[in-house]
């Protein structure tokens, strides 16, 4: 309230301002006596309105706000479109992914856009005066989860119906991921993934083989990510579970977008460091150290950078042969992105990972990946997804061999891989019920491979065993359409060719996905698909040694069936069903080392039935599942007649049990445990019968394993830590990790054990 030559004028906004200046002009003509206290009040009008037009947003009437995050991931979402249909007016959301407009009375229809996202659509009543709060979930049009799987509060394992896919919490993959919070490990908890050992952080889906399986990170293929190799009977991946904002895994059926792979896609994208402030991430253990940072560069640009090293000492001590080894390894990974305008988006990614390790094997090996991603928003529906990438892989290794007679060797192992890839991807929102995704792709591969056999103490050059040096290519498309009938029915239809040179064939593969939700929350999933895979550098080295011709494709067909039954609001039950038809298999042999041994041509078909089945619970305190997994995989080799037997990877039945209490806002604890039936193997000793058919495999003994993680965690003002305790193998099962064959027929295999238990203590602070 303003007095202005004794007259009071109420002050409300800017609209009323300005009427009251006119005001204030008529009473001071009207008392030409009080120009003087007038103009007082004229300046103090004048400063008050030129406050209010830089503080406060022009708004009138009601106003509408809220949050817009990714339905997947929880990030808040920028350059949201918030449009009010009815008037045509419009806001942005910010860094912040915060979002105020102003609407008026009645009934409003709201529009939230972003490219790259399904839009979102609501109606609203709004009553004069109302200040209404909405928060927003987009869900990405590349994903596009099933109707009611999107919440506020994303659960840790979601069901993605358009893929075909679950979707698994980030915070989850390093809680579940073992002592090394290792995704790969994670992946061995769900169902109708297998593994045989604790130690090795390698997976098999539905009876497939751990070649078959599809990894990705940030959309570029990575061909061996683990640390710890040298022996082919451990392992560690090298994803940090921490910088992951996205995992995505498909254990079959999947969509036309992704290719050259027969059994199973893990999708892992990285996260973007917030632009907002600086944030630091350091966790210290018995195993291992790893310090991760984030900044704003800029204005429009920030920076993720993470390193992670080995304390090799304790690590060798879990080894069959630790005693013998001294592995150390580490790696270095981060992300920088920038948005120069609001329709360019870019990004740089890289990947160093390297072992060293001396004792039975001497030398190192690691990896590199190095890609630069663009986004280009073409319209508010539209994107271009640009992309160049360069990954290699090398291992330089001798391995000392024990030779009865003759004594030690060395087998010296030079290997070097090599992929670099351009591509192009096109994905379209063109209506509420249709979008398109359409890309291409260009892959050249470089494999060069020598291994040498030197005996000790012998003079002269080693000899050549084996040489592999081609450059096969492969040239892909690929065409996705996506169409909603209605809110609860889901296509997804595509096509996808793929061109090798090496040897020079074109394969078009078909896929077919439909999803239907009922009312009840019932949701059927079927899915059909052809699949093909190139052969790698194991299998072309075995053809060049064999002196035979590459290998050609490999063709895989899948039948899916599923159902996915919510029995009350935090139980969830699902079963997936399904039928692998394998044909022009390179059949594959796994010695009692560990080791595989790749046929030199496509010799073989195969067949896997297979039925999992899995209780999913989650609420404030209890979070876990119980799955139970049923297959048969078998192949039949064309040029024997011994017929049908097991595959390598064959395991029966596979039992998982996770389980995850919140005592309270500090003190968490999970349990996970693991059975399966053994996995199938071939005695590969010469003449030695242990069924009376020397080619008829045989099943490892039962394996089994129980985890546990318990952990506690605070905030002490602006820094927050972390203890925990992970043990592995928790009732020291003393599992078999391979077998040596009997001297003579009819004696008992001596099996080696896996040893019983590893324990990791840890601490991790957030900045």
């Amino acid at each position: 309230m303003v007095t202005v030559c004794g007259a009071k004028v109420q002050v409300r906004t800017i609209e009323t301002i300005k009427t009251n200046l006119r005001d204030i002009n008529r009473v001071v003509r009207s008392r030409p006596h009080q120009i003087r206290r007038a103009r007082f009040s004229l300046v103090a009008c004048a400063l008050m309105l030129s406050q209010m037009a830089f503080s406060t947003p022009r708004l009138s009437g009601q106003v509408l706000s809220g949050v817009v995050r990714d339905a997947l991931t929880g990030e808040a979402l920028s350059q949201v479109l918030v449009v009010a249909t009815e008037t045509g007016k419009s806001a942005f959301s910010g860094t912040d992914g915060a979002y105020t407009i102003s609407i008026p009375t009645g009934l409003l229809t709201m529009r939230w856009s972003r490219v790259g996202y399904k839009s979102e659509t609501r109606h609203l009543t709004i009553s004069e005066g109302d200040s209404v709060r909405l928060d927003v979930l987009l869900v990405q049009s590349t994903i596009l989860m099933g109707e009611g799987v999107v919440t506020a509060e994303r659960p840790p394992i979601s069901t993605i119906h358009a893929m075909g896919a679950l979707s698994i919490s980030p915070a989850k993959t390093a809680d579940l991921g073992g002592p090394f919070s290792d995704v790969c490990r994670t992946l061995q908890t769900i169902t109708g993934v297998t593994s045989n050992n604790e130690m090795s952080s390698r997976f098999y889906v539905r009876g497939g083989a751990g070649n078959e399986n599809l990894l990705l990170v940030n959309g570029d293929q990575v061909l061996d990510p683990f640390h710890l190799k040298e022996s082919p009977n451990t392992s560690l991946g090298v994803i940090n579970a921490d910088l992951l904002k996205q995992v995505i895994f498909i254990p079959g059926g999947f969509p036309a977008r992704y290719g050259d792979k027969l059994s199973s896609v893990l999708d892992l994208e990285y996260r973007e460091a917030t632009k907002e402030r600086f944030g630091a991430v350091a966790e210290l253990s018995l195993a291992s150290f790893g310090l991760t940072a984030e900044t704003p560069i800029g204005s429009v640009a920030s920076g993720l950078i993470s390193a992670r090293t080995s304390y090799s000492d304790y690590v060798a001590r879990y080894f069959a042969d630790g005693l013998e080894r001294h592995p150390s390894f580490f790696d270095v990974q981060g992300i920088v992105s920038a948005d120069p305008s609001p329709d360019v988006h870019a990004s740089g990614f890289f990947l160093v990972s390297r072992d060293r390790t001396s004792g039975v094997a001497d030398g190192n090996y690691g990896s590199t990946l190095v890609s630069l991603h663009a986004d280009f928003s073409i319209t508010n529906r539209t994107v271009l997804r640009a992309v160049l990438s360069s990954y290699n892989d090398f291992q330089n290794l001798a391995l000392k061999l024990p030779r009865e007679l003759e004594g030690s060797s060395i087998l010296a192992t030079d290997i070097s891989t090599t992929l670099e890839k351009v591509g192009l991807r096109l994905e379209t929102e063109l209506y509420d019920s249709y979008s398109l995704h359409a890309g291409a792709e260009f892959r050249k591969s470089l494999f060069d491979l020598k291994q040498t056999e030197a005996r000790v103490g012998a003079a002269g050059n080693s000899p050549m065993l084996a040489k592999l040096d081609v450059i096969p290519t492969l040239a892909s498309v690929f065409v996705e359409n996506v169409i909603r009938v209605g809110p609860r029915l889901l296509f997804n239809g595509g096509l996808r060719a793929d061109h090798s040179t090496y040897p020079r064939e074109t394969k078009v593969s078909p896929r077919l996905l439909a999803a239907c939700r009922f009312e009840s929350g019932t949701t059927l999933k079927a899915a059909w698909g052809i699949y093909y895979q190139t052969a790698n550098d194991q299998q072309l080295l075995a053809a060049v040694q064999a002196g035979f011709p590459p290998q050609h494709m490999q063709r895989g067909i899948h039948y899916l069936v599923g159902l996915e039954q919510p029995l009350r609001k935090d139980l969830t039950f699902r079963v997936d069903l399904y039928h692998k038809e394998l044909d022009g298999l390179i059949s594959y042999q796994r010695l009692r080392s560990g080791e595989i041994i790749h046929a030199p041509r496509n010799d073989s078909r195969g067949r896997i039935d297979g039925i999992d089945f899995e209780a999913s619970f989650s609420d404030e305190r209890v979070f876990g599942w119980v799955s139970a997994a049923f297959l048969i995989a078998k192949e039949n080799n064309q040029y024997d007649n011994i017929g049908w037997r097991f595959r390598p990877n064959d395991q029966a039945k596979t039992v998982t049990v996770v389980f995850e209490y919140k005592f309270n806002e500090h003190l968490k604890a999970n349990l996970r445990g693991l059975y399966g039936s053994g996995f199938a193997y071939g005695v590969d000793t010469p003449g030695v019968s242990i069924t009376g058919n020397p080619d008829k495999r045989m099943h490892y003994p039962d394996y089994k394993r129980a985890d546990f993680r318990i952990q506690y965690a605070d905030i002490f003002g602006r820094v927050r830590g972390m203890i925990y305790l992970d043990i592995m193998n928790l009732f020291s099962e003393r599992n078999v990790l391979s077998f040596t064959g009997p001297a003579q027929p009819g004696q008992p295999l001596d099996f080696n054990l896996l040893l019983p238990t590893l324990v990791n203590v840890g601490i991790k602070v957030w900045i």
